[in-house]
């Protein structure tokens, strides 16, 4: 468990787990593809910290997520706004397909969804979005769903926005690599 130092067998509910992490992560990342930059912005930290911790123990998966971290910010030169290539539905949920590769075959997969705390973000706000709407009878939580489409209704720019969970997702890496 990150932070902790401590480690659970869950050999009875890997198949499970994994199923769930595999769901929620690939669409949780496909959700934050959204504005311009934005799923780029926040993977390219998220796969360089897996790149880092599992430099010792992983060579393959740290290897391929150095790669994938790359291959991002080259890719993110063209789709930073104004965005001239756009990654779409196959380019996102392969990226959270990875993400969740990473995270169950390293046994780090608590750790998507504290890197990747702008993916929670996104689908955590869609979900109660959905819930509110429905229990409420059209009321609304958001002015639209996930959460970056609402900042953005707000008044804040694609690039602010795309910025601000960069930030964030790097300092949630450095906080996890510190402890």
């Amino acid at each position: 468990m990150p932070f902790l130092k401590t480690e659970f067998d869950i050999a009875w509910g890997i198949i499970p787990v994994s199923v769930f992490v595999f769901l929620a992560t690939v669409n949780c990342v496909n959700l934050t593809d959204g504005l311009d930059g934005l799923a780029t912005g926040v993977c390219a930290p998220f796969f360089l910290f897996f790149g880092v911790i599992l430099s010792e123990s992983e060579i393959g998966l740290s290897i391929t997520s150095i790669a994938i971290t790359g291959a991002l910010v080259g890719y993110l030169v063209f789709n930073s706004s104004p965005a001239s290539v756009f990654m779409g539905d196959t380019g996102s949920l392969s990226l959270g397909g990875f993400a969740a590769c990473v995270g169950v075959f390293s046994g780090g997969f608590l750790y998507i969804a504290l890197v990747g705390i702008a993916f929670v973000i996104s689908g955590v706000s869609v979900i109660a979005q959905v819930v509110y709407f429905k229990a409420t009878g059209g009321k609304r939580i958001f002015k639209m769903s996930p959460f970056h489409h609402h900042l953005q209704q707000s008044g804040y720019s694609e690039s602010k926005i795309s910025y601000g969970y960069f930030a964030l997702t790097l300092a949630m890496a450095t906080l996890c690599l510190i402890f």
